[in-house]
Protein backbone atom coordinates (compact mmCIF):
# COMPACT_ATOMS: atom_id res chain seq x y z
CA UNK A 1 0.00 0.00 0.00
CA UNK A 2 1.51 3.44 -1.18
CA UNK A 3 1.53 6.30 0.82
CA UNK A 4 1.07 10.01 -0.06
CA UNK A 5 3.62 12.41 0.99
CA UNK A 6 3.18 16.45 0.52
CA UNK A 7 3.55 19.71 2.01
CA UNK A 8 2.31 20.98 5.45
CA UNK A 9 0.17 24.26 5.24
CA UNK A 10 3.06 25.19 7.75
CA UNK A 11 6.22 24.17 5.45
CA UNK A 12 4.24 25.99 2.33
CA UNK A 13 3.64 29.45 4.58
CA UNK A 14 7.27 29.09 5.60
CA UNK A 15 9.04 28.88 1.96
CA UNK A 16 6.28 31.85 1.09
CA UNK A 17 7.83 34.04 3.49
CA UNK A 18 11.23 33.05 3.12
CA UNK A 19 10.55 34.12 -1.16
CA UNK A 20 8.62 37.53 -0.03
CA UNK A 21 11.80 38.33 2.20
CA UNK A 22 14.06 37.73 -0.25
CA UNK A 23 12.42 39.74 -3.05
CA UNK A 24 11.91 42.64 -0.49
CA UNK A 25 15.60 42.76 0.26
CA UNK A 26 16.55 42.20 -3.55
CA UNK A 27 13.89 44.65 -5.18
CA UNK A 28 14.66 47.75 -4.38
CA UNK A 29 18.47 47.32 -5.11
CA UNK A 30 17.32 46.19 -8.39
CA UNK A 31 15.19 48.94 -9.31
CA UNK A 32 18.16 51.42 -7.83
CA UNK A 33 20.23 49.98 -10.49
CA UNK A 34 17.99 50.21 -13.55
CA UNK A 35 17.80 53.67 -12.43
CA UNK A 36 21.31 54.25 -12.05
CA UNK A 37 21.34 52.75 -15.83
CA UNK A 38 18.74 54.67 -17.33
CA UNK A 39 20.30 58.10 -15.52
CA UNK A 40 24.32 57.10 -17.04
CA UNK A 41 22.31 56.58 -20.77
CA UNK A 42 20.75 59.71 -20.07
CA UNK A 43 23.95 61.97 -19.27
CA UNK A 44 25.97 60.37 -21.92
CA UNK A 45 23.35 61.40 -24.39
CA UNK A 46 22.93 64.78 -22.68
CA UNK A 47 26.67 65.18 -23.19
CA UNK A 48 27.08 64.37 -26.64
CA UNK A 49 23.84 66.30 -27.69
CA UNK A 50 25.55 69.18 -26.88
CA UNK A 51 28.42 69.12 -28.27
CA UNK A 52 26.69 68.22 -31.81
CA UNK A 53 24.74 70.96 -31.44
CA UNK A 54 27.72 72.96 -30.67
CA UNK A 55 29.57 71.46 -33.23
CA UNK A 56 26.36 72.21 -35.68
CA UNK A 57 26.15 75.96 -34.15
CA UNK A 58 29.83 76.38 -35.07
CA UNK A 59 29.93 75.54 -38.74
CA UNK A 60 26.96 77.70 -39.01
CA UNK A 61 27.18 80.99 -36.69
CA UNK A 62 30.57 80.97 -35.25
CA UNK A 63 33.59 83.46 -36.24
CA UNK A 64 36.49 83.92 -34.36
CA UNK A 65 38.72 87.46 -33.89
CA UNK A 66 42.03 87.20 -32.28
CA UNK A 67 41.14 83.83 -30.14
CA UNK A 68 37.90 85.66 -28.53
CA UNK A 69 34.67 83.90 -29.29
CA UNK A 70 32.33 85.93 -31.64
CA UNK A 71 28.68 84.73 -30.69
CA UNK A 72 25.69 86.69 -31.62
CA UNK A 73 24.74 87.38 -28.08
CA UNK A 74 23.81 84.57 -25.48
CA UNK A 75 25.73 81.41 -27.06
CA UNK A 76 23.29 78.75 -25.58
CA UNK A 77 19.98 80.67 -26.45
CA UNK A 78 20.71 82.17 -29.53
CA UNK A 79 23.49 79.03 -31.06
CA UNK A 80 23.22 76.20 -28.83
CA UNK A 81 19.75 75.78 -28.11
CA UNK A 82 18.16 76.28 -31.66
CA UNK A 83 20.30 73.51 -32.57
CA UNK A 84 18.26 70.94 -30.60
CA UNK A 85 14.94 70.10 -30.67
CA UNK A 86 13.08 71.91 -28.15
CA UNK A 87 8.73 70.81 -27.01
CA UNK A 88 8.77 73.94 -24.44
CA UNK A 89 11.28 77.34 -24.25
CA UNK A 90 11.62 79.17 -21.04
CA UNK A 91 13.15 82.49 -21.04
CA UNK A 92 11.57 84.26 -18.09
CA UNK A 93 11.81 83.66 -14.04
CA UNK A 94 8.02 83.05 -14.27
CA UNK A 95 8.38 80.51 -16.56
CA UNK A 96 11.36 78.76 -15.57
CA UNK A 97 10.53 76.19 -12.82
CA UNK A 98 8.04 74.95 -16.04
CA UNK A 99 11.84 73.83 -17.92
CA UNK A 100 14.28 73.50 -15.01
CA UNK A 101 15.12 74.25 -11.54
CA UNK A 102 18.64 74.53 -10.02
CA UNK A 103 19.46 75.17 -6.41
CA UNK A 104 21.25 78.50 -5.70
CA UNK A 105 21.78 79.14 -9.53
CA UNK A 106 19.72 81.65 -11.93
CA UNK A 107 19.20 80.15 -15.12
CA UNK A 108 18.64 82.93 -17.98
CA UNK A 109 17.26 80.24 -20.39
CA UNK A 110 16.17 76.71 -20.28
CA UNK A 111 14.30 74.04 -22.84
CA UNK A 112 12.58 70.57 -22.50
CA UNK A 113 13.67 68.31 -25.22
CA UNK A 114 11.16 65.37 -26.84
CA UNK A 115 12.97 62.86 -25.11
CA UNK A 116 11.93 64.83 -21.51
CA UNK A 117 15.87 66.24 -20.50
CA UNK A 118 15.81 69.74 -19.78
CA UNK A 119 19.03 72.35 -20.86
CA UNK A 120 19.70 75.45 -19.41
CA UNK A 121 22.42 78.01 -19.41
CA UNK A 122 23.76 80.66 -17.07
CA UNK A 123 26.65 82.33 -18.83
CA UNK A 124 28.79 79.24 -20.72
CA UNK A 125 27.83 77.31 -17.62
CA UNK A 126 25.04 74.76 -18.57
CA UNK A 127 22.92 72.87 -16.77
CA UNK A 128 21.41 68.94 -18.00
CA UNK A 129 18.02 67.81 -15.96
CA UNK A 130 18.39 64.47 -16.88
CA UNK A 131 14.37 64.07 -15.73
CA UNK A 132 13.24 67.47 -17.15
CA UNK A 133 11.54 69.51 -14.45
CA UNK A 134 10.46 66.72 -12.10
CA UNK A 135 12.14 66.31 -8.66
CA UNK A 136 14.73 65.90 -6.80
CA UNK A 137 17.03 68.26 -8.71
CA UNK A 138 19.76 68.58 -7.20
CA UNK A 139 23.02 68.19 -8.44
CA UNK A 140 24.57 65.42 -8.69
CA UNK A 141 21.07 63.29 -8.57
CA UNK A 142 19.37 64.35 -11.61
CA UNK A 143 20.90 67.75 -12.68
CA UNK A 144 24.87 67.62 -14.29
CA UNK A 145 26.89 70.48 -15.16
CA UNK A 146 28.79 71.63 -18.28
CA UNK A 147 30.68 74.47 -19.73
CA UNK A 148 31.95 75.86 -22.88
CA UNK A 149 35.75 75.83 -22.82
CA UNK A 150 38.18 76.81 -25.71
CA UNK A 151 40.59 73.58 -25.12
CA UNK A 152 44.05 72.26 -26.68
CA UNK A 153 42.68 68.83 -25.18
CA UNK A 154 41.96 66.36 -22.56
CA UNK A 155 44.52 65.46 -20.35
CA UNK A 156 44.71 61.78 -19.46
CA UNK A 157 47.09 62.06 -15.79
CA UNK A 158 44.46 64.97 -14.75
CA UNK A 159 41.49 63.64 -15.87
CA UNK A 160 39.90 66.69 -17.42
CA UNK A 161 40.05 69.12 -20.24
CA UNK A 162 43.24 71.86 -20.32
CA UNK A 163 41.71 74.98 -20.99
CA UNK A 164 43.69 77.50 -23.74
CA UNK A 165 43.86 80.88 -22.31
CA UNK A 166 41.61 83.94 -24.03
CA UNK A 167 43.73 84.92 -27.14
CA UNK A 168 45.49 81.69 -27.55
CA UNK A 169 47.46 81.71 -30.59
CA UNK A 170 47.77 77.93 -29.75
CA UNK A 171 46.63 76.25 -33.24
CA UNK A 172 45.36 72.97 -32.06
CA UNK A 173 42.51 74.93 -29.53
CA UNK A 174 39.14 74.15 -30.29
CA UNK A 175 35.64 74.85 -28.48
CA UNK A 176 34.41 72.33 -26.78
CA UNK A 177 31.94 71.58 -24.19
CA UNK A 178 33.36 69.67 -21.21
CA UNK A 179 32.00 68.65 -17.61
CA UNK A 180 32.47 71.14 -14.93
CA UNK A 181 35.57 70.77 -12.45
CA UNK A 182 34.10 72.97 -10.04
CA UNK A 183 30.19 72.89 -9.43
CA UNK A 184 28.99 70.38 -7.41
CA UNK A 185 32.40 69.24 -6.30
CA UNK A 186 33.16 68.31 -9.93
CA UNK A 187 30.91 65.53 -9.88
CA UNK A 188 30.05 65.82 -13.60
CA UNK A 189 34.00 65.41 -14.55
CA UNK A 190 34.33 62.42 -12.21
CA UNK A 191 31.52 60.57 -13.94
CA UNK A 192 32.69 61.04 -17.27
CA UNK A 193 36.25 60.21 -16.11
CA UNK A 194 35.09 56.84 -15.01
CA UNK A 195 33.36 56.22 -18.79
CA UNK A 196 30.04 57.88 -17.78
CA UNK A 197 29.79 55.15 -14.46
CA UNK A 198 27.38 56.85 -11.60
CA UNK A 199 28.62 55.92 -8.02
CA UNK A 200 27.59 58.58 -6.06
CA UNK A 201 24.18 57.28 -5.22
Amino acid sequence: MSTKKGFTIAEILTTLMVIAIVAAMTIPQLKKHQHRTEFETRLKKAYLTLEQSLDSALLSQYIEENGVMQWKGNAFQNNLAPELVAIKICNTSATMSQCMTVPSTTISYAIVTADGMSFGANDQTYYVDLNGPAAPNVIGKDIYVFELMKTSGYNKTKKQYTSCTTGSTTTNCEWKIVPSTSIGSGITQNIAARGWKITEW
